[in-house]
């Protein structure tokens, strides 16, 4: 831990040649709920497939539909559906209704707090 006037405790991720890796991120804060190690290993578990973190960077970028995810990832709408289950069901995604189309997004705030959650949920 680094204890830091500025930020509050955090971790550093530093890869230099020659010198062993450091990590980096802020840590969590006492007001902010600790998770259960059991929702943070379902985080990791539902980015840890190549073709979930494919589909991630694609709505990281911009919300889409299944069907735009499907036509721009070159598989069937059926397995993006079950992919975007998986981010959904570990608070990764959000779907949105617009009219007849859904659109999914990634849950920023989520995504922002994995560093933290892990570093918390693992140190508690």
């Amino acid at each position: 831990m680094i204890p830091s006037k500025w930020i509050g405790n955090h971790l550093t991720v530093k890869d230099h040649p020659g010198y062993p890796v450091i990590v980096h991120f802020p840590m969590q804060r006492d007001r902010d709920p600790i998770l259960k190690i059991t929702q943070v290993r379902e985080r990791l578990r539902a980015l840890s497939a190549d073709s979930r973190m494919e589909l991630f960077r694609h709505i990281s970028a911009e919300p889409m539909t299944t069907s735009e995810l499907a036509s721009r990832m070159g598989q069937p709408a059926a397995q993006i559906s079950r992919s975007l289950r998986v981010l959904r069901e570990a608070d990764l995604v959000v779907s949105e209704r617009k009219g007849k189309l859904v659109y999914h997004r990634i849950d920023t705030k989520t995504v922002l707090s994995l560093g933290p959650d892990l570093l918390s949920t693992l140190t508690r």
